[in-house]
């Protein structure tokens, strides 16, 4: 897509190397939100898990209930918001939800 004038490897550093999470979407996103924002607007929160049976269970891999499977599975819970306004739809946050654990 670039036509060769960024390697791999520095495209992959450079992306390494931005410390992109909900809040920084949010300031990105907030004039955009402010100006489509209305009294029937809506969030809808959007709450994923990125399954992952072969990890161990870490700080990012947790046990979670899936309720598509109706059991518990080995994954990553992510949530996602997204602001609807009329026709109008900006990306709102998005977070790793940390699991619960207890000895």
């Amino acid at each position: 897509m670039l036509s060769g004038k960024l390697s791999h490897d520095v495209l992959t550093d450079m992306l390494a190397t931005i410390a992109f999470d909900g809040r920084a979407l949010w300031k990105e996103v907030k004039p955009l939100v402010r100006q489509i924002e209305s009294e029937d607007g809506v969030l809808v929160v959007d709450d994923t898990i990125v399954h992952q049976p072969h990890r161990e269970i870490n700080g990012l891999v947790a046990i979670h209930w899936d309720h598509t499977k109706q059991a518990y599975v080995r994954g990553i819970n992510c949530l996602s918001l997204l602001y609807c306004a009329g026709q109008a739809r900006a990306p709102a946050g998005f977070f790793r939800a940390l699991a619960c654990t207890s000895d």
